[in-house]
């Protein structure tokens, strides 16, 4: 929670997006389009469990997708709600002077949608790889699970600013340590411990009500 004292201005904001910027997660709903949902849950008890890295965890869950087409994937992640306001917060925050990124352990075909709808460029997620037939191989690229913090450092120095100039907007348990390092954080229809890491809480279904603790 936020603990009164004055902070920086802030210069960047980043977004993570499943749960955040929309409602629902695609990797679930890849598991139910693959019918795997049981061997997934499986290999999460192994990870959590520590008998499989993160990026062991990534490679295995997604090696369930293989085979599935890309076109039903996209229609997928097109039907998914994207948060209301969430174009205009993006032009809100611009409109402050203020730089925007998406850190995302999901995957690119619904990353990128929003990133289009808001206008963001700075992007860091997994990439689904395809086939000559267009159906997924079962492999990602530039993996992104519980390092968000990494990747969140790496944006601020590409743009030459600082975390405590930086915000980060999430919603789930890997992005409590980008929260941590941050000068703002905010769990917006968060989970308890998320609520718990963040300076501040929201619970709502228009993303323009974050608006009010960053830009002042």
């Amino acid at each position: 929670m936020e603990d009164g004292h004055k902070r920086k201005k802030i210069k960047l904001v980043v977004f993570d997006v499943d749960g955040t910027l929309v409602f629902g997660n695609l990797w679930r709903l890849l598991h139910e389009l693959a019918g795997t949902l049981n061997k997934a849950a499986i290999l999460y008890a192994y990870h959590k469990a520590r008998a499989l890295t993160q990026l062991e965890y990534l490679d295995a869950d997604a090696s369930l997708w293989k085979g599935q087409p890309m076109e039903k994937v996209l229609e997928i992640a097109r039907a998914m709600p994207i948060i209301d306001g969430a174009k205009e917060t993006a032009d809100a925050l611009r409109a402050a002077g203020i730089q925007l990124a998406i850190v995302s352990a999901g995957i690119d075909v619904l990353v990128n949608i929003v990133a289009k709808e808001m206008g963001i460029t700075i992007v860091r997620t997994n990439v689904l790889l395809t086939d000559v037939d267009n159906n997924l191989t079962g492999e990602v690229s530039r993996k992104v699970l519980f390092d968000k913090d990494w990747h969140v450092r790496e944006i601020v120095k590409d743009l030459g600013i600082t975390l405590e100039e930086t915000c980060f907007v999430g919603d789930g348990r890997n992005d409590i340590n980008a929260m941590d390092i941050c000068g703002l954080s905010i769990s917006i229809n968060g989970e308890l411990d998320v609520d718990e890491a963040a300076m501040f809480i929201v619970k709502t279904n228009d993303l323009r009500d974050i608006l009010k603790y960053i830009v002042y």
